[in-house]
């Protein structure tokens, strides 16, 4: 079980599909101290910072299959989505959501809360492009999962015999290229800036969302912010670096108090 001390400390990790993050959380302070490839855990290769401390460890993963690996690495972590009693969070899922949403995105959508008036509508530009929703009352209201640029990279060459993979381009390109690689790094993150465009689009569109704040985090969010900003008449507010954390603190938080 998790210390019930407010002041005690935390290894906070943050398992997405490509990415760990791995923070420190001492009361309401929390000190970034790495981040890594998440296959690095079958590797055994984790930084230092990361398994040297002797502090409870809370997990929030999107890789169930590494589960193994966490508990024999760190014997008493507690992995958020397994204890936690729903009714005490600050934000309400249905019974049926609470057993199949991301624990990324129960994160974001914490600190969402603690951060930015409702309606809120959270993307998260990662491997998978995620639209999660708080309605005005703070009660999760759906959203997108959608696969991110890289991710529709490997899947044409992967799917293809000639295709290649070329590397994520830093702003978009233009729908007119002739070179191969180019005209893949054109049409993926043109379909992906598109479907988010329409997506946000039919949202603002739905009752009760005229107004939302719009919210952009993720390792991908400075490529999706210019075109986005440019094709939407509405802002659009980039979350700070830490936001994902700060939802998993709020969330181990609210386990420590039960």
């Amino acid at each position: 079980m998790i210390q019930k001390n407010n002041e005690s400390q935390q290894l906070l990790l943050n398992i997405g599909n490509t990415t760990t993050s791995a923070a420190l959380r001492c009361g309401n302070a929390i000190k970034h101290l790495a981040a890594f490839p998440t296959s690095n855990w079958e590797k055994g290769c984790i930084p230092d910072p990361v398994t040297s401390l002797n502090v409870p460890v809370v997990a929030a993963s999107v890789v169930p299959p590494l589960k193994p690996i966490l508990q024999s690495r760190f014997p008493h972590i507690v992995f958020l989505h397994e204890a936690t009693t729903w009714d005490k969070l600050p934000v309400r899922f249905a019974p049926d959501v609470q057993r199949r949403i991301g624990a990324d995105r129960v994160a974001n959508l914490l600190a969402a809360h603690q951060l930015y008036p409702q309606p809120t509508i959270v993307v998260d530009c990662g491997t998978a492009i995620t639209i999660e929703t708080l309605d005005q009352n703070a009660t999760f209201a759906g959203g997108v999962i959608m696969p991110g640029r890289e991710f529709l990279r490997h899947a044409l060459h992967s799917g293809t015999g000639q295709l290649p993979c070329p590397p994520l381009s830093p702003e978009l390109l233009p729908p007119w290229q002739e070179q191969t690689e180019k005209a893949i790094q054109a049409g993926c993150d043109q379909m992906a800036v598109g479907a988010l465009i329409r997506g946000l689009q039919l949202w603002r569109q739905r009752e009760g969302f005229a107004d939302a704040y719009v919210i952009l985090t993720g390792g991908d969010a400075q490529f999706f912010h210019p075109p986005l900003h440019h094709c939407l008449p509405f802002p659009l507010i980039m979350a700070p670096r830490d936001f994902t954390m700060r939802g998993i603190a709020l969330w181990a938080h609210t386990i420590t108090q039960e």
